[in-house]
Formats: structure tokens, C-alpha cells, sequence
């Protein structure tokens, strides 16, 4: 799993060629590939409770 140290890290060229991959997987509905990229990256949950 990369740490947020290390995607801050990563280029701007990185970072983009990593979002285009990302869309195109959305775009194509894959979601074992979008769960297998997403394994490496951690993602911030937020969560709102109803009062």
C-alpha cells in the first residue's frame, strides 16, 4: 500500500497518468480493476451520522 508520503511524492505527470487510468476503468465499468488499483492507495472514508 503506498502512503499518502508517497503519492504527495509522485509527479504531477504520475498523478495524472494514474487518474486517466482510474476514469478509463470507470468509464468501462470494470470493477476488478478499479478494486485491484485501489488495494495500493489508501482511501479516506468520511461518514455522517444522522442526528
Amino acid at each position: 500500500m503506498k502512503t499518502l508520503e508517497d503519492i504527495k511524492a509522485m509527479s504531477y505527470q504520475e498523478k495524472d497518468e494514474l487518474e486517466d487510468l482510474v476514469l478509463e476503468i470507470i468509464d468501462n465499468n470494470d470493477l476488478v480493476k478499479l478494486k485491484d488499483i485501489l488495494k495500493d492507495y489508501p482511501v479516506k472514508i468520511s461518514c455522517y451520522e444522522l442526528n
